[in-house]
């Protein structure tokens, strides 16, 4: 998948527009945490209007579900591209490059077609932090006192 320098043009539009420091948020965590915060709480406030677009009462007679639709559909589009570019600030602002989120969401939809074909169950986790056993970098390493199965992450923690 290429995402034709998405992230590279985040940086570039929020630096020329807004002033945002890029290079002050790689040694400032504070800026760093607020930045990322604000577009968090962004981000998800654009998808609760997100959410407002979509037709989802049940008790809704289908008819008006359809109207709905017709109208909606360019609203729900705007509302999500909006998602997008908080999201983008956020994945520019801790260095991920288009590259590099190219290569993730690869890996990330490998990773979900092989757990839809072994029947995921979403139980397959680790008793301490909750991260999947087939995540990025965790794996399946064992028990301390009972506590059921943790990843190699927790266990280096109990270490």
């Amino acid at each position: 998948m290429q995402f034709n320098e998405w992230l590279a043009g985040q940086r570039r539009y929020q630096a020329e527009t807004f002033g945002v420091d890029y290079a002050k948020m790689d040694v400032d965590v504070d800026a760093l945490t607020a930045y990322v915060t604000m577009n968090l709480n962004a981000a998800f406030l654009e998808l609760a209007e997100t959410q407002q677009e979509v037709p989802w009462k049940p008790w809704a007679k289908t008819e008006k579900r359809a109207e709905v639709w017709e109208t909606g559909r360019d609203k729900v589009i705007g509302e999500l591209v909006d998602v997008l570019m908080f999201v983008g600030n956020v994945l520019a602002a801790v260095n991920c490059s288009d590259e590099e989120l190219a290569e993730r969401y690869e890996e990330k939809l490998a990773v979900n077609r092989q757990r839809q074909a072994a029947g995921y169950d979403g139980k397959n986790k680790c008793d301490g932090c909750g991260r999947a056993f087939d995540d990025r970098g965790i794996t399946k390493a064992g028990h301390i006192d009972g506590s059921g199965d943790l990843c190699n992450k927790c266990m280096e923690a109990f270490a």
